[in-house]
């Protein structure tokens, strides 16, 4: 029998694909380029907001590193938006 949600560990497996939306394949995961990219289309005053120290990039970051990503799959947790990797860079799953 698999552990309850109490932060104990669990199995977990799943798909990561792209899915069909508004028209078109919407990609597996996105970038920090991307992040930006929504802010600045949609403003500060939107669900698009950047907190202040995300405003301006930090120096040699890599914008192309892959911020996100959409699974099937249970995420750590238990909770939906949950890190895929722990705080020391740990898989969660």
């Amino acid at each position: 029998m698999a552990p309850d949600a109490s932060s104990s560990p669990r199995i977990t497996d799943g798909r990561v694909l792209p899915y069909e939306y508004n028209g078109t394949i919407a990609p597996v995961y996105t970038t920090f380029y991307g992040m930006y990219e929504l802010n600045v289309a949609h403003g500060q005053d939107s669900e698009w907001a950047l907190p202040p120290r995300w405003i301006t990039p930090p120096q040699g970051l890599d914008l192309a590193t892959p911020l996100n990503f959409v699974s099937t799959a249970d995420s750590y947790g238990g909770n939906s938006g949950s890190p895929a990797f722990t705080r020391d860079l740990r898989s969660s799953a």
